[in-house]
C-alpha cells in the first residue's frame, strides 16, 4: 500500500476520516502534490524539510479553528445519515 492508498483508506472509514493527514515525499513532481491534497490531505510537504517545519504545520492543523470545522461537518453528515436525509 502506498501513501495515496493509505489516505484513500482513511478518508473512505468513518472513524477516522477526520484525522487530519499530512502527506511527505521525496519526489519532485507537482503532479504528486496536486493529488494528494485532491483526495484529502491536509498539507504536503516535499523532503528535505526541518523539523520546525513539521512542527509549524502540525501546529497549523491542530488550530482550534480547523479541528471544530472538520468535527462539526461530520456531525452533521453523520446526523444526516442516520436521519435518514442523506
Amino acid at each position: 500500500m502506498n501513501g495515496f492508498a493509505a489516505l484513500r483508506a482513511i478518508r473512505r472509514d468513518p472513524m477516522t476520516r477526520d484525522i487530519p493527514v499530512i502527506m511527505m515525499s521525496g519526489n519532485e513532481q507537482a503532479m504528486e502534490q496536486f493529488f494528494g491534497t485532491r483526495i484529502g490531505a491536509d498539507d504536503f510537504m516535499k523532503k528535505p524539510f526541518s523539523r520546525y517545519e513539521i512542527f509549524f504545520r502540525i501546529e497549523r492543523l491542530l488550530d482550534e479553528n480547523l479541528i471544530p470545522r472538520r468535527a462539526t461537518a461530520a456531525g452533521e453528515q453523520r446526523a444526516a445519515e442516520v436521519a435518514g436525509t442523506h
